[in-house]
């Protein structure tokens, strides 16, 4: 039987860095915000934040709340993995999607971090850096149209990712990981 792992996080908490140390362990890792990209590519725009919420908000709103978690349900019961993280599972419907779905073989793993500290990694990127305002109009806008504090809410376990050193990240994350899988 499968084993999916739902990180979710407001944007900045360390959701896609604790993605890739999962990786490093050898689990299969899916981007659940890859709609996003392929919905930006299909239609020639830009990748940037007015963008990527237009596609986010339209896509639910044609589609469901729950069209994320819908797609990306396709490519897990296609896997083989027997270990599945999502990266970035969002609104409280696609959560409800999941559960329901993949009943006690879906975990929730919830990273948080204070809204300063994530815009201000937020900020640093260099691949789709923001402005503070778009971060705080980012955060605005997942807790208001897509219920994303709903989804944090519903976490099996909880990281408090408020450090720099990515080290001790990792050991936080391995920590919950091991339990998670031993679940």
């Amino acid at each position: 039987m499968k084993k999916i792992i739902a990180v979710t996080g407001m944007p900045g908490a360390g959701k896609t860095l604790a993605c890739e140390f999962a990786k490093e362990r050898g689990y299969a890792v899916f981007y659940v915000g890859g709609l996003t990209k392929e919905e930006l590519e299909k239609r020639g725009l830009e990748v940037n934040e007015a963008n990527e919420r237009e596609i986010r908000e339209s896509l639910r709103k044609e589609f469901g709340m729950d069209v994320y978690a819908q797609k990306i349900s396709e490519k897990i019961d296609a896997s083989g993995e027997e270990i599945i993280l999502l990266d970035g599972v969002r609104s409280f419907e696609e959560y409800e999607f999941l559960r329901n779905k993949y009943g006690k073989d879906f975990l929730m793993l919830s990273i948080v971090v204070s809204p300063d500290l994530r815009y201000e990694r937020l900020m640093s990127r260099e691949f789709r850096g923001l402005s503070k305002g778009d971060c705080v109009s980012r955060d605005m806008s997942e807790i208001r149209n897509i219920n994303h504090g709903n989804t944090i809410a519903m976490g099996d376990y909880y990281i408090v990712n408020d450090g720099s050193d990515k080290s001790e990240f990792r050991e936080k994350v391995n920590e919950v990981l091991n339990k998670l899988v031993e679940s």
